[in-house]
């Protein structure tokens, strides 16, 4: 009787201990299997990497199902780079790549559910993707109209609604001439590296650059606009940009010019200028001042301080540069000029020193139609004014010294 008892409770102690190994089992906690975020938006290639991620990384390459609603057409509308949320081995990550291939309203969605799955409980099972409106990107150039001289650099910015932007890496983009043009790609100008505009990484800004090859009457407008636009960007002020062919600026430059005035007077009076010289100072123009150009170079007939720096002098043409005016707002980017010209850098009646200087001349019209030519003394080192503003700037290094300090004049054409 002993053994039998002893052989029964052995056999009921395994039974027990069979129902509690079950019992655990049961109670084991499944990964947990959502979609890491609720909504995807777009990005520069029209694209949203939509990842699905668990508690705990799986063993054998799971599968998640998914369906699509939305009212969107897969193959007209989006392409889908896989049909399934697959983990591989030893991974708690899975991604899905939707295209949209269409631009799309910000009121339109592509809703993503996921299957339940014997594997995995479901965590976030529903996840968006569209037109994310905190994520759109506005695209301008930086000004409507462009004068094209020997070149022309054109500007692409981006902007957030909310304000600045930089990207993360950098971006290129297509640029195409409009339809609207009247100047011929390859017969009146050319791009000079390429129709693409590159913003590097970390920056808001690129350039493109053409070149001019020839004028020619009635043909001298290039519209330019970005051939594919991302539908993450929005257009700003300027989608696109209008490039007038103006012609050579040497060429721009022969004729009588009378003087009309200092254009960055109020600047140099209202910038910070170290607080070391006299302002009241500064060489001024006179009415009756005039610079005359022509193919053996440039006459001068001047009773004011500019007396003191320009001579007459043989020009010669360094070429085009694109600079900033400081004075205006915006410190907005002109195509500039810049010969070398003999002139006393000293700037002054009882100090002389005659050299090649480098000047700036830029020939522009008005609004109101007056031609205008803008002459930029950077290249000078002042005894009678500025002095201790010139020792100042020139231990920055820069050359000529006073290339962000210039003075700058404007003269009109004389009919």
């Amino acid at each position: 009787m002993k053994t039998k008892f002893s052989a029964i409770l052995l056999a009921f102690v395994a039974v027990a201990t069979l129902l509690t190994s079950c019992s655990k089992d049961e109670t084991v906690q499944l990964p947990v299997v959502a979609f890491a975020k609720e909504v995807y938006g777009l990005d520069f290639n029209n694209e949203a990497v939509v990842k699905v991620v668990s508690t705990a990384p799986f063993a054998n390459n799971q599968s998640v199902d998914f369906t699509v609603s939305g009212g969107l057409v897969e193959g007209v509308d989006y392409t889908l780079s896989a049909k399934k949320f697959t983990f591989a081995n030893g991974s708690n990550e899975a991604t899905v790549v939707v295209k949209f291939l269409k631009s799309i309203t910000e009121d339109t969605k592509l809703d993503l559910t996921l299957a339940p799955a014997s594997f995995a409980t479901l965590g976030l099972s529903k996840a968006s993707v569209g037109v994310d409106i905190s994520n759109t990107v506005i695209y301008s150039f930086d000004k409507e109209n462009y004068t094209m001289t020997q070149s022309s650099d054109v500007v692409l910015q981006l902007s957030k609604i909310s304000g600045a932007y930089t990207t993360e890496e950098a971006l290129t983009f297509e640029v195409e001439v409009d339809p609207s043009s009247t100047a011929v790609e390859g017969e009146h100008f050319k791009f000079s590296n390429g129709k693409t505009i590159t913003i590097p990484a970390g920056q808001s800004k690129g350039t493109l650059k053409l070149d001019l090859i020839k004028q020619e009457a009635g043909k001298e407008q290039v519209v330019l606009k970005l051939k594919q636009v991302p539908f993450i960007l929005k257009p700003g002020n300027f989608d696109k940009a209008s490039v007038v062919i103006f012609g050579s600026l040497y060429d721009k430059l022969v004729g009588e010019w009378k003087y009309a005035a200092f254009t960055n007077e109020d600047w140099w009076k209202t910038m910070n200028n170290f607080g070391v010289d006299d302002l009241t100072k500064l060489a001024k123009g006179a009415a009756t001042d005039k610079l005359v150009f022509n193919e053996e170079g440039l006459t001068t007939a001047l009773t004011s301080d500019l007396k003191n720096y320009f001579r007459d002098s043989k020009l010669i043409n360094l070429g085009e540069v694109a600079e900033r005016l400081q004075e205006e707002a915006g410190y907005p980017r002109v195509q500039m000029l810049v010969v070398k010209a003999l002139a006393n850098v000293k700037f002054s009646a009882t100090n002389v020193a005659e050299r090649e200087a480098q000047i700036g001349f830029r020939v522009f019209t008005t609004n109101d139609g007056v031609e205008t030519l803008e002459v930029t003394i950077f290249d000078f080192e002042p005894t009678d004014f500025l002095k201790n503003t010139y020792d100042i700037y020139k231990s920055f290094g820069d050359s000529p010294a006073m290339r962000f300090a210039p003075l700058r004049y404007h003269f009109t054409k004389v009919k």
